[in-house]
């Protein structure tokens, strides 16, 4: 080759060899992550009915006033009076002067309904991607509907870091932030996880439909998890810890099961009742 040739060549070479290397960089290591829609360990979505195995009695009736659950019966109510929810005595003076006559009178029939007892109501949910970075949650029972938000990237080409969900005021779903929680993936090891949901931004509502009261400053933290049993039967079990300085001694921690569906047709919501 002649020697002027190839010393051109070999310049053009190296000016465009640089930009290349960028590109490919920022793909393959300095890119944007997958958005967390590409990124599902778990599949949630679709139709999901609630299965009643726990908490049968205050889930699926409305329990008389002051029955906080299962536990010690120290006040003569079926079930229990003494409870399972370890209320502080504010909480406890509260969930006893449970009035449903006044909830419905100021219009707040949903206080059930809220993010901190709506997943504990019987029925069904139907969960969708909003975007990438957003689950749609419409629940039958009291036909609500939460959005669980994952961070987006930020920075230049959406790298390195990332913003919270979104917060907006106080409301009775709240705001509620999402994460996958990823684990296998390598090797031998499976890839899978589990969906976070940590929940605040919520007005006072009742964990129950008997008036047991969570307030302003409760914090609601739900794992949500897939399985798949032998004979094709898929579950999302969820785990929930209600957190709340004002009315509880302690963390409250619980578990709901869900069966999915094959289809919505058995999608009937309901508004909300204050009894």
């Amino acid at each position: 080759m002649n020697h002027k040739i190839f010393t051109t060549v070999l310049v053009a070479f190296l000016l465009v060899l640089p930009g290349q290397l960028q590109a490919q960089g920022r793909g393959q290591r300095g890119g944007p992550p997958p958005t967390p829609k590409a990124n599902a360990p778990i599949d949630v979505t679709g139709y999901w009915v609630s299965v009643i195995t726990e908490d049968w009695h205050v889930r699926m009736l409305t329990a008389p006033k002051g029955d906080f659950g299962s536990g010690t019966n120290t006040e003569g109510l079926p079930f229990g009076g003494g409870g399972n929810i370890p209320y502080n005595t504010e909480g406890t003076n509260l969930g006893k002067a449970w009035d449903p006559a006044k909830d419905e009178a100021e219009g707040n029939q949903c206080k059930a309904y809220g993010g901190g007892g709506v997943m504990r109501q019987p029925g069904r949910l139907h969960i969708t991607w909003e975007d990438d970075y957003t689950l749609k949650v419409e629940i039958s029972a009291g036909t609500q509907t939460r959005y669980w938000r994952f961070a987006r990237p930020q920075g230049e080409g959406g790298q390195a870091t990332t913003q919270p969900a979104p917060a907006g005021p106080a409301s009775g779903q709240g705001n509620s932030a999402a994460q996958w929680i990823i684990l296998g993936g390598r090797g031998d090891w499976t890839r899978g996880g589990n969906l976070q949901v940590v929940t605040t931004g919520l007005k006072p509502g009742y964990y129950w439909k008997n008036g047991m009261p969570y307030s302003d400053k409760t914090t609601i933290t739900e794992h949500f998890r897939v399985t798949k049993e032998q004979n094709g039967d898929v579950w999302l079990n969820m785990s929930l810890m209600s957190q709340d300085p004002i009315y509880l001694k302690e963390p409250w921690i619980s578990t709901y099961h869900f069966k999915k569906e094959p289809d919505g047709s058995r999608w009937t919501p309901t508004p909300c009742s204050a009894k």
